[in-house]
């Protein structure tokens, strides 16, 4: 057993290489029911909007969800060289999710899990949102990717964030704002402008970033 991630008073996260009933996993323990009840059930309505494209649930117990194990890890852990390429299949996934009217509402590279055969796949559905559906909590996406109006979030919330997680990817970098790809990749430049307003109605929807030029050449 690995301890991966740890969030005092709220969650740990493991990969257990053999699980009685589930074999090689992530093993999420929570310290609060609710969550574990919210995540469980997002992260499967996720599933059946996006079946490629989610981390597999496994199972659950009174306090720990079963995971897939993606065998590389996340995109911190397996930077990828076509950043485009992998990202390309989460981005569909949000689409799908977006057109069912769900948020992920904290996509960054560490929420991003990639397969044995290199598919990324999205994660990590704790501060999702649903339409109709009460969380526990309140839902927050990570600092560094998150947009001004997260505390109003809508799936524009996801098109900012993953312009953001694009930036940290192409560079290297948390620091780094698209002016640092403004003349080596003009192409990526003029996407995430239109990823990284401020006001969420000015965003491109993301069918409309799969569209751009960045994404299908």
């Amino acid at each position: 057993m690995r301890l991966l991630h740890r969030k005092p008073g709220v969650v740990s996260v493991f990969r257990l290489l053999r699980h009685a009933d589930h074999g090689r996993c992530v093993a999420k323990c929570f310290e609060d029911p609710r969550r574990l009840a919210y995540e469980h059930a997002v992260h499967l309505h996720a599933r059946s909007i996006a079946p490629q494209g989610v981390v597999g649930v496994l199972g659950r117990d009174d306090d720990t969800l079963y995971l897939e194990d993606c065998a590389r890890g996340d995109l911190i852990e397996s930077p990828p060289t076509r950043v485009a390429a992998a990202l390309r299949g989460p981005a569909e996934s949000l689409a799908a999710l977006h057109a069912d009217g769900m948020a992920h509402g904290d996509v960054k590279p560490d929420n991003l899990f990639v397969r044995r055969d290199g598919d990324v796949v999205l994660g990590d559905f704790g501060a999702s949102l649903v339409p109709g559906r009460a969380y526990p909590h309140r839902a927050c996406s990570s600092p560094s990717y998150r947009p001004p109006e997260h505390r109003r979030p809508t799936p524009a919330i996801d098109v900012y964030s993953l312009g953001r997680t694009i930036v940290v990817l192409r560079t290297r970098s948390m620091k780094t704002t698209p002016e640092h790809v403004r003349h080596r990749d003009p192409v990526l430049y003029d996407l995430l402008t239109q990823m990284l307003r401020r006001d969420p109605r000015d965003r491109l929807s993301m069918p409309d970033v799969l569209r751009h030029e960045w994404f299908t050449v």
